[in-house]
């Protein structure tokens, strides 16, 4: 699922800065890895919760979806089971037909 687990959200360069301040101005701390360009990775195993240090853990909710990345903006490319994101939705089970 995105935004939690083993996944490395990369940032653009001009990213970076209102990152930090984001994460900052949320009373976060926002652990990220500059790159040779000058962008940076955020590895969410490496934030203190395992997750997007911008994730609402208790509603699963982006803290800065109006001014969140280019790699979140785009997300989901495709629909992923399981992830409300990119509008996958489960099928209700069929009611049991039995006289």
């Amino acid at each position: 699922m995105c935004c939690r687990g083993p996944i490395i959200l990369r940032l653009e360069p001009d990213e970076v800065t209102g990152f930090y301040r984001r994460a900052a101005d949320l009373g976060t701390e926002a652990r990220i890895s500059r790159a040779a360009d000058g962008g940076g990775n955020v590895l969410f195993l490496d934030q203190e919760r395992e997750c997007c240090p911008m994730l609402d853990t208790a509603t699963s909710g982006c803290r800065i979806y109006d001014q969140r990345p280019r790699v979140c903006r785009d997300f989901p490319r495709k629909r992923e089971p399981g992830c409300a994101i990119s509008e996958w939705i489960t099928p209700e089970p069929e009611p049991d037909q039995t006289p």
